[in-house]
């Protein structure tokens, strides 16, 4: 991987006649031709200000557009091409640091998260409307809105992380963006994934490049690798090389470089990138160098890393790649190996904390007020000093195959509707006796059958969300369970909709014939909502309402 030479800044002192000089001999200055000119755009230790202008209409425009994800998901054939985010380019000014670039195009970014009507996620392509226009080299610019990160700091960190282990990955610092004289706050100015990237990082930019959305290499899922280069096999030759290999067992190191694979699957594991490939199959790139046989990964969309309950998870293995890995005894001892070799030479606590620190300080002047941004960047912190015990702890064995299947695809095919209504007791999730607690009465159909259940219901809080679930006993040894899970900024007097990222519900069937007893997730409530009429967060309060909604086979 190619390395860019730093500027070095050589102070010289005289030394005392007579005596010998212990200084080093000058640093040559570095060949300019091995300086990235967008070097400056990506400092660390610099905020860049961003000063967005466009006509009114364009700008309201833009900031209206969004995706459905209810839409991209629907019917059996929703993986059948790449997930399309076809938004609108408008254009606009840009002045970045005082350096003006007019008539750039600009449109939102992302599929869900980024797509704020009021901080919208952006990209910036400086050559849209003019030929070969540029800043300081570049053509495009990716602004991320770290809706998903109110520290605002582990994107930047992440990509470092990543770096510092040997593994490509874009380079990151601060923008504080002002549009139509708004005060947007601080974005994540990450590099993107594109010919200077690979360049820069692989010293190749003609291979083939793919991004990995709901993704993975098996079949039914490999038509949403999108081709993201005019040079890249359109026809995903490299994708399906590696796709029967898993399938027919035919040597994966023939078309996957599988060192730089465990890599960063234990980089993936380490900072708990739980909506990655090996997690989520979501957020990544693959790319394969012209005259190469072997895919590499780059990381992407790591703004969810560092936090949750999966402090002591080390397998982080829902696709098919780290699965079929972790499974072999082999390639399950060299990814414990990756992990705790990682470990030694990257998750240093106190260096982390400095740059946690030192990057909180430098964005506190520019970021919007957000209540939240203090406890979780404290939360960080303590992530940080707990990983390493907490991975060590599991690593010490004993670890097991994983014989749970991979998820199925996503795609939201109709399987009935569903009713609820449940009064509940606050805090009763732990309930020795959760068929004895609370009632409520389930109605509706799945696959044609009815369903008409009166049960108990149970509430209180999983971390961050409040979780509502009814039970019932469907068979002798099956409970119906219906799950509600609320994050607490979708809580309201207002309904709450339920379906994609936010509010969900899912039916579940319970088989406690078994030990330990199996879960199967039968479908998830969309194009629905929930409405409380009493929430009492305390102990001893009463939770109750209703929801309804279409149920569907299938969704993230």
């Amino acid at each position: 991987m190619a390395r860019l030479l730093p500027i070095v800044f050589l102070l010289l002192f005289g030394c005392g006649e007579g005596t010998l000089s212990s200084e080093p001999p000058p640093t040559p200055d570095p060949d300019p031709s091995e300086l990235d000119p967008g070097d400056a755009l990506y400092a660390l230790d610099h905020v860049l200000e961003i000063e967005i202008t466009m006509d009114p209409a364009d700008a309201a425009a833009l900031a209206a557009e969004t995706n459905d994800i209810f839409n991209l998901l629907e019917g059996a054939d929703c993986m059948d091409a790449p997930w399309s985010a076809d938004f609108t380019w408008f254009p606009g000014d840009i002045r970045v640091d005082g350096v003006l670039v007019p008539n750039v195009g600009l449109r939102k970014k992302g599929l869900i998260g980024s797509l704020s009507t009021t901080r919208p996620s952006l990209k910036v392509k400086f050559d849209k409307y003019v030929p070969d226009q540029a800043l300081h080299g570049l053509e495009r610019l990716t602004l991320n809105n770290s809706i998903s990160d109110p520290t605002l700091v582990k994107q930047c960190l992440g990509y470092q992380l990543f770096e510092e282990a040997g593994i490509a990955a874009p380079r990151c610092n601060f923008a504080h963006v002002v549009a139509q004289g708004i005060d947007l706050g601080i974005y994540v100015n990450v590099e993107p994934v594109k010919r200077r990237f690979l360049r820069r990082a692989f010293d190749d930019d003609n291979g083939d490049l793919y991004e990995g959305t709901l993704s993975d290499f098996r079949p039914g899922w490999t038509d949403t690798f999108e081709a993201d280069t005019s040079s890249t096999d359109p026809e995903r030759a490299p994708i399906h090389a590696l796709t029967e290999a898993l399938q027919d067992g035919s040597p994966l190191d023939a078309v996957l470089d599988l060192e730089a694979f465990h890599r960063f699957w234990a980089m993936e594991v380490l900072i708990a990138h739980w909506d990655g490939y090996a997690g989520n199959r979501n957020n990544y790139f693959v790319y394969r160098p012209e005259g190469d046989e072997q895919l590499q990964f780059v990381p992407w969309g790591i703004d969810g890393i560092l936090r949750g309950a999966d402090n002591g998870q080390p397998t982080l293995a829902n696709s098919a790649l780290p699965r079929q890995l972790w499974n072999d005894p082999e390639q399950r001892d060299r990814q414990v190996d990756m992990l705790r070799e990682l470990l030694d030479a990257v998750w240093d606590e106190d260096k982390l904390l400095d740059r946690i620190d030192a990057m909180a300080e430098r964005v506190a002047p520019f970021a919007v007020e957000d209540e939240r941004r203090l406890p979780e960047t404290e939360a960080l912190r303590d992530f940080v000093l707990d990983r390493r015990d907490a991975l060590l702890d599991v690593l010490a064995g004993p670890l097991t195959p994983i014989e749970q299947p991979l998820g199925e695809r996503p795609c939201l095919v109709e399987a009935g509707e569903l009713s609820v209504e449940f009064e509940a007791t606050w805090d009763t999730l732990g309930s020795p006796e959760p068929l004895e607690t609370g009632t409520s009465r389930v109605t509706g159909s799945y696959h044609g059958e009815p369903i008409a259940l009166d049960g108990s219901a149970l509430a209180g809080l999983d971390g961050d969300r409040l979780l509502v679930a009814t039970l019932a006993l469907d068979q002798p040894t099956t409970v119906r369970q219906v799950v509600a899970v609320l994050p607490l900024w979708t809580l309201g007097p207002d309904p709450i909709p339920l379906g994609g990222f936010g509010a969900g519900a899912y039916l579940f069937d319970i088989d406690f014939s078994t030990e330990p007893s199996q879960s199967t997730n039968l479908g998830a409530l969309w194009n629905g909502s929930l409405q409380f009429t009493r929430l009492e967060g305390e102990e001893g309060g009463v939770v109750a309402g209703s929801f309804a909604g279409t149920l569907y086979d299938g969704g993230p």
